[in-house]
């Protein structure tokens, strides 16, 4: 377990009862109570992005998976470590 407020310096406090850290499990889905649907449809409108809403969020979408916070990044270090001379000799790299 983390505690996500320490860790994140962009996580402000809005409410003074919220938790320090959140738990997800194995990629569970969070609640779906209809009280927090309806108070996130009169706060939020359209902009909420949830389960059977007219925005769904994408499953494999790219700002969700751990591989863009750390591996391309990494490969590009690495494959432009030394400056290819040749279209052969980047794609022999890659």
């Amino acid at each position: 377990m983390h505690y996500w407020s320490e860790q994140n310096p962009h996580c402000m406090r809005q409410v003074e009862q919220q938790n320090r850290w959140s738990l997800n499990l194995g990629g569970c889905p969070a609640h779906y109570n209809r009280n927090i649907r309806q108070y996130l449809d009169e706060k939020f409108s359209i902009r909420v992005i949830r389960r059977e809403s007219l925005f769904l969020w994408q499953p494999r979408s790219p700002d969700l998976t751990c591989l863009d916070f750390y591996l391309w990044g990494r490969l590009k270090d690495l494959l432009f470590q030394d400056k290819p001379t040749t279209r052969e000799n980047m794609m022999g790299r890659i």
